[in-house]
This record gives structure tokens, C-alpha cells and sequence, in this order.
């Protein structure tokens, strides 16, 4: 991927829409073009994040497990499915750095990766740049749990809908969302 190219995509990025011709070109020389195999995990929920991605091309699902005591398959619940443009791994840039969500590509997937520690202390040393792209990730977050308020609603409606086809009292099913 060309220069130019990566610029432009990290233009298209949520976090990134703010920032200048000359703020993008900067962070450009931070990434490192990464690809994954389809179904492979690019990063597992509880590890501390070392790096942000932008996807190029393919398609990214972000899952969480959730664990039921006395059940010995633990229901991988789909948060988000994300395609070209999306960044993931935002919280290797703010607290602990523990993710949590799990990423797996769905396809053969493209990405920008950039190291979060370097993209933290460019923000450091611009101050003014490091505002836009925690601006841009505030709003990211906030459509991260709308998104993941959705995933609980709708699994929520699919346990329901078990528990009355059953009709055992205390029956929880466990049960997989997959991609629309």
C-alpha cells in the first residue's frame, strides 16, 4: 500500500476524520501493513493491547465470552461485525489496555496496524492532534456500546424465546450469534 493510499484510508477512519492532510501523513509513518487469514484471531478478549487497527479490506467480528457458571460451553456473543474503514483495538490507547472484546477476521482481512505506544506519544508531542483523536474515539466508544447494547438485547429476546419454547423452569440455553 502506497503512502497516499494509506493516508486516505486512515482519513476514512472514525478516529482519524478530523486531522490534517500533514497529521495523517504522520501517523501513516507509524503503521505497518498486517493481514490475516480468514478465522484467524487477531486479538482474544482479556489480553493487554499493544496495538490499534484500521481495517483495509475484509471483515472483522468482535465477540465477547460470557461465561455461566455450570456450563461447560461458554456463549461467544457477537458485539459488532466490522468492515473496511472500522478501527478496532481502541483500548490499547487509554487505561488498563485490557480488551474487552475478542477480534476474529471473517474473511481475509487487510489492516493499518500502529503501534499504540508510539501513537501515544505522538499525541503526547501534539497535543492539539491528540484532542481530535480521542474526540473521534469518544465517539467510537459511545457507538461501541450502543452497539453493544443491541447485541444484549437481541440475545436477550433469544433466550427468551428458548426459555418458552422449552418450558423448563431455569433453563438458560446457550446459544451462538452469528453475522447477519
Amino acid at each position: 500500500m502506497v503512502r497516499e493510499e494509506v493516508v486516505q484510508t486512515l482519513g476514512e477512519a472514525e478516529i482519524f476524520q478530523a486531522l490534517t492532510y500533514e497529521e495523517l501523513s504522520d501517523i501513516a509513518a507509524l503503521c505497518i501493513p498486517t493481514s490475516f487469514e480468514m478465522n484467524q484471531s487477531i486479538f482474544r478478549q482479556g489480553s493487554r493491547g499493544e496495538s490499534l487497527y484500521v481495517i483495509t479490506s475484509g471483515r472483522v467480528a468482535l465477540t465477547r465470552e460470557i461465561r455461566e457458571e455450570g456450563v461447560p460451553d461458554n456463549l461467544q456473543l457477537a458485539i459488532n461485525f466490522l468492515g473496511s474503514g472500522r478501527v478496532l483495538g481502541w483500548t490499547s490507547l487509554v487505561g488498563s489496555r485490557i480488551r474487552p472484546l475478542s477480534a476474529m477476521s471473517l474473511a481475509s482481512t487487510a489492516c493499518l496496524q500502529l503501534s499504540a505506544r508510539r501513537l501515544r506519544a505522538y499525541m503526547d508531542l501534539n497535543t492539539s492532534t491528540g484532542y481530535h483523536i480521542m474526540t473521534g474515539l469518544a465517539h467510537l466508544i459511545v457507538s461501541g456500546l450502543l452497539n453493544s447494547y443491541k447485541a444484549l438485547d437481541k440475545q436477550a429476546g433469544y433466550q427468551k424465546s428458548l426459555r418458552r419454547e422449552d418450558a423448563k423452569p431455569g433453563l438458560t440455553s446457550i446459544g451462538r450469534l452469528l453475522p447477519p
